[in-house]
Parts: C-alpha cells; sequence; structure tokens
C-alpha cells in the first residue's frame, strides 16, 4: 500500500522535456527579469523610543 508520501512524489518515470517552458516562469522572467537588482533592499530600522529590546523606564 502507498503511504502518503509515496503518492505525493511525482512519478519518477515521468519527465518534462528540458525545453517546455513552464507559462509561469516565463511570465516571471518577463516581470522580473533576473539579470535586474532587487528593487528593494532592506534597512534595518531606525532606533525608536518604543524598542522592544530595552526598558527605558
Amino acid at each position: 500500500m502507498m503511504s502518503e508520501r509515496d503518492r505525493n512524489q511525482p512519478d519518477p518515470g515521468h519527465k518534462t522535456p528540458e525545453d517546455e517552458v513552464d507559462p509561469v516562469d516565463e511570465a516571471l522572467e518577463e516581470t522580473f527579469p533576473a539579470s535586474d537588482p532587487p528593487a528593494f533592499t532592506p534597512q534595518p530600522a531606525p532606533d525608536s523610543d518604543c524598542n522592544a529590546g530595552k526598558n527605558n523606564r
């Protein structure tokens, strides 16, 4: 009997052709080209009066 894990695994005999392009991947590549740098670079939060790590009483 197959376990739940085995049922969720793709059939090893089923291979997708290398030249077959996933339309979702293709659309994402058009929207977000891999060569572009990230538009948002996370910055550390500025120190504030309500810093959770310190008790300012």
